[in-house]
């Protein structure tokens, strides 16, 4: 049976004191020369955290009922009346999702002071959330999802997700290349020649993509994109269901999908698993297509 454990995060103003800390230091997110010391400086605030205990790992128990149960008792008093439950997608990537847990107070207006930073800022629908809220795990084994421990680590990637993003530049002799882009503009990281296409959808995921638009010929791109395209091809991709900001996709991610195109044209055993897929994405209200992609395509 799969371990597993939550993260704590506890009412916090994280955004704000690192706006302070790089306004300290003279440090701008767009200036690529800056990103190894903002990394630095981002690392040495969540230590901070840590260490006064405003975001602590729980003990590690056998089921997630246990979990949960244990998250209620630390964030709930006798006080409280109306509280709801509720969860939403923070993170994924080719290896795990990460949801935030949270408890709300109907009919009662929350302040500021109240606000979670971390949690609201950090969840796909970018809805504020106030109060302690928790981070659960799940890991992709075996086409399974599985609840998992929290580390430490997990927490410094989600954070840095909302600043730095990865993408994958496609290059004409089919090779692939991941290149970390931070705001809403990769042409800082890429170059000005690249120019943006228009969005594509593909297996519940909304990708952006950016061509150059040299005179060879991009036999892997012109596949991704279902097109026949020219020079190399940078690919990013947005967050799950409400497209709202960019996330974080690597080499073995693209491989997956490329895979998965070449099943819709592929034996009927090959397109029977594409159908699968087409019914999963179409059922779940609460998409995870990074899980899914790595489901069907292993």
């Amino acid at each position: 049976m799969p371990q597993n454990n939550y993260c704590l995060i506890k009412t916090n103003k994280i955004y704000e004191e690192l706006y302070d800390i790089l306004e300290d230091n003279e440090l701008v997110m767009d200036r690529p020369n800056d990103k190894d010391n903002i990394k630095y400086q981002i690392q040495k605030l969540l230590n901070s955290y840590f260490d006064k205990k405003n975001i602590s790992l729980s003990n590690i128990f056998d089921t997630t009922e246990e979990t949960l149960s244990d998250f209620m008792c630390n964030i709930t008093n006798d006080e409280e009346e109306n509280l709801q439950g509720n969860t939403l997608l923070m993170y994924a990537n080719s290896n795990a999702m990460y949801e935030i847990v949270f408890m709300e107070q109907l009919n009662i207006n929350k302040n500021d002071d109240e606000l979670n930073q971390f949690s609201a800022i950090g969840n796909i629908e970018l809805s504020p959330i106030y109060g302690n809220t928790a981070i659960i795990k799940s890991s992709y084994n075996e086409k399974t999802l599985i609840s998992s421990i929290v580390l430490k680590e997990d927490i410094e990637e989600i954070f840095i997700n909302n600043f730095y993003h990865m993408g994958v530049l496609i290059n004409t002799d089919g090779s692939f290349k991941e290149l970390e882009f931070t705001g809403e503009n990769p042409n800082i990281v890429i170059g000005n020649n690249f120019k943006m296409m228009q969005s594509l959808q593909l297996f519940g995921l909304q990708f952006v993509c950016f061509n150059d638009d040299e005179k060879q010929e991009n036999i892997l791109a012109s596949i991704l994109y279902g097109n026949n395209i020219k020079g190399r091809m940078f690919v990013a991709v947005l967050c799950p269901i409400t497209n709202k900001r960019f996330w974080s996709i690597n080499i073995e991610f693209i491989n997956n999908v490329l895979k998965l195109l070449k099943f819709t044209t592929g034996t009927p055993e090959q397109k029977k698993i594409i159908s699968e897929l087409d019914k999963e994405l179409d059922n779940d209200k609460m998409i995870n297509p990074f899980f899914l992609i790595k489901k069907y395509s292993v």
